[in-house]
């Protein structure tokens, strides 16, 4: 998803996910009204992860990417509630997921007493209707604990949830996959997000061994990091990336830079470190777009008839042959009728052509008979003029066919 600097957001076709540059807090809306995550009063971020269809899905998918590169942990995720999120009455979206969840225990539960179930299916339905049951409590634990209460810290999730993790041991990336909720009565909801970071590629997981300290020009540029913030900023997808695209020091690239960063009112973060890499990216590929020559585009010419190039008018009329795309538009736009239109462009690269005689467009056939004719505005052309030039196209003929004559001759 492409970041819009200036509005503080990321989007892509019909999503986006906007970002409050003083708190960080993400709202992301599918197609302009569909809200799938948004927070409550005190910061808790809430994920709508139903299915609304596969467009939504793909939405939701970039959204979880983008959270995830910014450390943005959820808090609580609905997985059936089919509305969209409504700052105002988070509680109903709740209350429905719970709603939808009673509804599949029900259907479970039916299921397991039709005649001839399977015993390993059926104890597949028990765990289900067991673990669903424990997401019920936690929902309702979240509503009425937490929601516009007080912030849920996901556990371990604040500090793991970046693309770019230290090489710590095999048991601590395990603590990844954290539940929604502890408790004495077993697991429930699993956080996705953090599967999700936990399942990452090799290739997403690369230079573990790369640290970056308090020498790195990224840490002078922002005047010397400290402890906390060389962390965040270790644990930054780009780092390495961002780190190389800084330009030389005190160059006018490094001083603009410097005043962006300055002038910019987000705060030391992942998110400040994707705009920067954002705002450098941008400026190196406007360079690279103003460095390439580009070759002059050459029009094509219509393949009309050689006959065009003898017709003689006279010297206080003016003739003009409109032999390429761009001439025959200019003279509709010009004349204000539709010479200029896809057929007759179409028509032309098969020989046809269109001429513009004192100020009036004729359009002729591949053996220059005349088609059509008209001046501004599809107005009338004067006879005389007409006929002028039908005389001098067949003039132009006869004169053609007498060099014919004359070359057969002397072969």
């Amino acid at each position: 998803m492409k970041l819009y600097l200036s509005k503080h957001r990321y989007g892509t076709g019909k999503n986006y996910v906007a970002i409050n540059p003083e708190t960080l807090a993400p709202t992301a809306i599918s197609y302009s009204w569909w809200k799938y995550v948004t927070v409550d009063s005190v910061g808790n971020v809430i994920f709508l992860n139903s299915y609304y269809s596969s467009t939504t899905s793909r939405h939701q998918s970039e959204t979880k990417r983008i959270l995830m590169r910014l450390g943005i942990p959820i808090n609580l995720q609905l997985n059936y509630a089919q509305r969209g999120l409504d700052t105002n009455y988070l509680d109903h979206a709740i209350d429905d997921e719970i709603t939808a969840i009673r509804k599949q225990c029900d259907e479970l539960a039916d299921a397991i007493c039709t005649k001839g179930a399977r015993k390993k299916t059926n104890a597949y339905r028990w765990s289900t209707i067991n673990n669903n049951e424990y997401t019920i409590k936690d929902l309702i634990r979240f509503k009425t604990e937490y929601l516009d209460k007080k912030k849920f810290v996901v556990p371990h999730a604040a500090k793991w949830l970046c693309g770019r993790w230290t090489d710590e041991t095999r048991e601590e990336r395990k603590k990844l996959v954290t539940p929604l909720f502890l408790k004495s009565n077993g697991k429930i909801q699993t956080n996705e997000l953090n599967q999700y970071a936990l399942n990452q590629d090799q290739s997403r997981r690369e230079n573990w061994d790369t640290i970056l300290g308090k020498d790195s020009k990224i840490s002078l540029l922002w005047d010397g990091l400290k402890v906390e913030q060389l962390r965040l900023l270790n644990l930054y997808e780009f780092c390495i990336d961002l780190e190389n695209q800084i330009p030389v020091e005190h160059s006018d690239e490094y001083l603009a830079l410097h005043k962006f960063i300055r002038r910019d009112d987000v705060a030391f973060s992942l998110y400040s470190l994707d705009r920067m890499h954002t705002w450098l990216t941008n400026k190196q590929t406007l360079a690279a777009r103003k460095s390439e020559e580009r070759e002059p585009k050459v029009e094509s010419v219509f393949p009309y008839s050689p006959i065009v190039n003898l017709i003689q008018v006279p010297e206080n009329r003016t003739l003009t042959i409109l032999d390429t795309p761009s001439k025959l538009r200019r003279e509709g736009k010009n004349q204000g009728h539709c010479i200029g239109g896809a057929s007759y462009i179409a028509d032309c690269k098969r020989g046809y052509i269109a001429l513009n005689y004192a100020g009036y467009t004729f359009y002729f056939s591949r053996d220059l008979q005349l088609i059509s004719t008209s001046g501004k505005y599809n107005s009338a052309t004067p006879q005389n003029l007409r006929a002028e030039l039908v005389h001098a196209v067949a003039a132009a003929k006869i004169e053609a066919a007498s060099v014919c004559q004359l070359l057969r001759q002397r072969a």
